[in-house]
């Protein structure tokens, strides 16, 4: 490697590391980084994962790279989830149009605090018990949607078991997602409906919030059905109802008795 030729290295070198979109970094990438810091070396990566684990318990990751030295051209990757390995083959373009590389620029490395994340919500969450004006909604909807622990437990649930169900297609592991996403349904419409009951119990007769919640719930629209009429008279009665209909279908589904009197002379004289 330090000869002073091109050179493409290209192979399985478990390292891992963030720079080239890894979920985490690992030793043997930190050491290929300290190694090619000060020479011509590069480090060429596909843009998603090269290696999709049958074990749950594991998650797809890039371990295949290149090291490229003194190439004077454009060299891409793109992965193909094809074969029965758990290694998907990779296609390397050289002298192909120039694509730079975009870091993986995720909000958080590695696993989350959610403990911490609860703790923001629980300080910065701005809950307001009225909102007089239409500007007082607008500053008040830049604030996030509280929702209870469990809710927020279950929601996390679905998504793992979402991202276990992509990475395995497993019929067990989509019975459970299937199960998941029921229970967040329903738990979020109980939401809603106690969140509604709520808002009616804290409102009070002095508050022109109560009238306009009443005149919606009493302009729902009706499906009227109109009244059926004859040519002399309206219907009314159930008896009349079923003579009228019992006349039209007969009318409808009975042959024509319309007569040509010049087809039938053509008939006898012949």
């Amino acid at each position: 490697m330090s000869l002073n030729n091109s050179i493409i290295m290209a192979g399985d070198l478990n390292a891992k590391h963030t720079n080239w979109g890894c979920r985490v970094s690992n030793p043997n990438a930190t050491k290929i980084l300290s190694y090619i810091a000060n020479t011509p070396y590069e480090i060429n990566a596909p843009n998603e994962p090269t290696y999709i684990p049958s074990d749950c318990n594991r998650q797809s990751d890039i371990l295949d790279i290149l090291l490229i030295k003194s190439i004077p051209f454009n060299c891409t990757q793109e992965a193909f989830a094809e074969l029965d390995s758990d290694h998907i083959p990779v296609k390397i373009t050289i002298n192909s149009s120039s694509q730079s590389y975009q870091s993986n620029n995720s909000l958080i490395k590695g696993k989350p605090n959610w403990n911490l994340f609860s703790n923001q919500i629980n300080t910065n969450l701005i809950i307001p018990k009225t909102i007089p004006t239409i500007q007082a909604a607008e500053q008040m909807s830049e604030h996030p949607t509280a929702q209870t622990s469990d809710m927020f437990s279950l929601i996390q649930r679905k998504h793992l078991a979402r991202r276990t169900w992509q990475n395995q297609r497993n019929t067990v592991n989509k019975k459970l997602l299937n199960k998941l996403t029921k229970e967040v349904r329903t738990a979020l419409q109980n939401n809603r409906v106690s969140s509604y009951n709520s808002y009616l119990l804290n409102m009070y007769p002095g508050d022109s919030n109560l009238w306009k919640v009443t005149k919606k719930l009493l302009n729902q629209e009706i499906n009227i059905i109109l009244l059926l009429r004859t040519a002399n008279q309206l219907v009314i009665s159930d008896t009349d109802k079923c003579n009228v209909f019992s006349e039209m279908s007969y009318n409808t589904f009975s042959t024509n008795q319309i007569t040509h009197i010049s087809n039938e002379r053509r008939l006898k004289t012949r």
